[in-house]
């Protein structure tokens, strides 16, 4: 008897015993319970991983330890790392929870309890699919020893959706780990609804080493490619939040990240770099937050791209996007947005940035020296990589609006319109106007594949998901308990039409 027929035989007699457990009933498909999925629709083939420690069993109880193989059914339950191994394409693994809930959420904190992937794929057709049981309530922590929670090194067609991770530690040399990375030629991987936080060295160590909660990076130029992070949350310690490094074709999309403070002095920090030595890098629909700057050999910036685009045809796109200092943090020297050389590749000259509704908030008076950080600098291009070139060509910025004490900087080789800078926000156009073509940004409607729909952008899409993350790691509470509430403090009441 094959090794699929005997677990369709499994998973049916399952079914039977969930219904005594007092769950939902299982589709003879194998499927994860029906308070998570249509069960009017059939389910891929399910694979169930339970933590080590507490192990779980069908009903929430405690089990015995989850095996190291198996056919990983509800009655022969496998570790993670082993139900990810055996998946296989068009398949999915699901992460029990036991009694856990977003507000208690259930541990993976084992060697065996992270997603560790490397030389596997799914195929267009029949991705892999890995999730909680229910989503926002399984929380992959390391505790900050070497290891990182989410990790794909060549791999591709992968889904991970509504799963938590933090703390991951720092390497023997000190160079800090993040808690998802995405490496080498992976490709077609889609990370969502997920919050991460605290990429750090282990606190009883003095070695330092960067750190980065998100990161994109491939030993090679256009190596990672096609990787989508969709309702995400990026908070806590660590030297940036979200990273493109010797990657292709990146997309933040609708992206909450807040910098809570140092993690190390790794180098000019910021939340976002959205190109070091890169290729296409898009940000749709970001809200950008710093909390405390990071000691380092620069001040910290919201948004820095520190290296040159190096992939033909590459662009960086800023969509929709809000990079707000809450008053705490950036101090002189800092910038809400800079961007240096942004354009210059391997004698290429046309790379452009392209910058679409943005706004950069700046407090007028804060915790740091008098001399306050500009709202905004884009500079021409000054440098090159690989051989001279000439000016920059294509960079663009319009719907451009910049609130603070400090104007905005932008170099002559940048197409500039609809840009409106002022002291606070009554000073400019709202940025809720439901206008296609406001004077200033308008941060209304969200942003897909790099159009501004019709589609209206708020209440913040994982405003629930990541409050309850924010209070399980004990960082600072968000204002008003909510992203959507934060961003009302500063730039006033959302109006009906932008909210769906």
């Amino acid at each position: 008897m094959t090794r699929r027929l005997i677990l369709g035989l499994c998973v049916t007699l399952v079914a039977v015993v969930s219904a005594e457990a007092g769950r939902p009933r299982l589709s003879r498909h194998g499927g994860i319970p029906t308070t998570t999925i249509d069960p009017g629709q059939p389910a891929p083939f399910t694979l169930y991983a339970s933590p080590t420690s507490p192990a779980l069993k069908f009903g929430g109880a405690a089990g015995l330890t989850p095996a190291s193989g198996g056919f990983c059914t509800l009655l022969a339950l496998c570790t993670l790392t082993t139900a990810i191994t055996s998946a296989q394409p068009g398949e999915r693994v699901v992460m029990l929870v036991g009694n856990g809930t977003t507000t208690n959420k259930m541990l993976y904190r084992g060697a065996n309890d992270r997603i560790d992937v490397a030389n596997k794929s799914g195929t267009a057709a029949n991705r892999i699919t890995i999730q909680c049981e229910v989503d926002g309530a399984c929380l992959i922590d390391q505790q900050f020893q070497v290891r990182i929670p989410i990790n794909f090194a060549s791999a591709s067609y992968f889904t991970v959706t509504g799963i938590d991770a933090c703390c991951s530690g720092s390497s023997p040399t000190g160079n800090a780990l993040s808690v998802v990375r995405i490496q080498d030629a992976s490709s077609w991987l889609e990370i969502k609804r997920g919050v991460f936080w605290d990429s750090m060295q282990s606190p009883d160590t003095a070695t330092v080493g960067a750190s980065n909660t998100i990161t994109v990076q491939g030993g090679t130029l256009g190596d990672p490619t096609d990787i989508l992070f969709e309702d995400i949350g990026a908070f806590g310690v660590g030297q940036r939040h979200g990273r493109c490094f010797h990657a292709h074709r990146v997309t933040y999309r609708r992206v909450w990240m807040r910098q809570d403070g140092p993690s190390g002095i790794g180098g000019p920090p910021s939340i976002f770099n959205p190109a070091r030595v890169s290729g296409t890098c898009v940000m749709e629909n970001g809200v950008l937050q710093w909390l405390a700057d990071m000691p380092g050999s620069d001040a910290g910036n919201g948004i820095r791209n520190t290296k040159d685009l190096t992939t033909p045809g590459a662009v960086v796109k800023i969509l929709g996007t809000l990079v707000q200092d809450k008053g705490l943090g950036l101090t002189s020297g800092g910038l809400a947005i800079w961007l240096n050389c942004p354009t210059c590749i391997w004698d290429d000259p046309v790379d452009p940035v392209q910058i679409q509704d943005l706004v950069t908030y700046v407090p007028p008076t804060g915790t740091g020296t008098p001399n306050r950080l500009g709202t905004g600098t884009l500079n021409n291009c000054t440098s090159t990589v690989g051989g001279s070139r000439g000016p920059c060509v294509g960079n663009s910025v319009t719907r451009f609006t910049t609130i603070g004490p400090t104007n905005h900087s932008i170099g002559s080789e940048w197409t500039q319109s609809a840009i409106c800078h002022a002291t606070s926000p009554a000073g400019c156009p709202s940025v809720w106007s439901s206008s296609q073509t406001p004077t200033g940004a308008s941060l209304c409607f969200r942003y897909v594949d790099g159009v501004r729909t019709t589609e209206k952008l708020w209440p913040w899409p994982m405003d629930e998901r990541i409050r309850q993350a924010v209070i399980h790691s004990g960082h600072t509470l968000l204002v008003g308990g909510s992203v959507t509430a934060e961003v009302e403090a500063v730039l006033g009441t959302i109006p009906s039409q932008c909210k769906g």
